[in-house]
Order: C-alpha cells, then structure tokens, then sequence
C-alpha cells in the first residue's frame, strides 16, 4: 500500500515488469527476435519493443539501429530527470 510509480528511491525493482509474448505464427520467429534484441545484461526494455513491432508484420530491420538502442537504456524517473538504467537513483544512492 502506498508504493507505487511515485516513490522516488524505490530501487530497480520498480522498473522490472514482465514481457510476455504470444506467437500467433507458432513457429517462433517473435520470441527470437525478442532474444535477438535483449541487452547483453539479458534485460528486455521498452525501447526495444519499437523493433519487435516492426518486425511483426516483416518489416526490413537495420541490425545496426538495434545495435545502438540496445546499448542505451534511458529511464524518465520521477524526479523529472533522465537516467541510464545503470545509474538510477536508489534509496541508498540518491542523485
């Protein structure tokens, strides 16, 4: 009760929701792609959802552009101010 999106220094836990993909094709081809664009740290972020959108219905994606989405991970955070995800601030290290 009373801890939700607006605690400032509630940690990463926050941040972590669940994905969850149904492959109506039922040969795979979306949950690899999902994979296929999972940061090296194996975190699935929002940015990336753009590519897998895209993919979809068989767009033509530049490895490249996911490349450099994957390599950052910009976070909003409640005190109006932008994060890499790596950094945010927590209860034991606010900025």
């Amino acid at each position: 009760m009373n801890v939700g999106h607006g605690l400032q220094y509630g940690g990463y836990d926050r941040y972590i929701i669940p994905m969850n993909i149904h492959d109506s094709k039922e040969v795979g081809t979306d949950c690899n792609m999902a994979e296929y664009i999972r940061k090296q740290d194996r975190y699935y972020t929002s940015v990336m959802n753009r590519y897998l959108l895209l993919d979809m219905p068989g767009h033509d994606i530049d490895p490249t552009g996911i490349k450099a989405a994957r390599n950052t991970d910009h976070v909003f955070h409640s005190d109006s101010k932008v994060y890499d995800y790596g950094n945010l601030p927590t209860d034991q290290y606010p900025h």
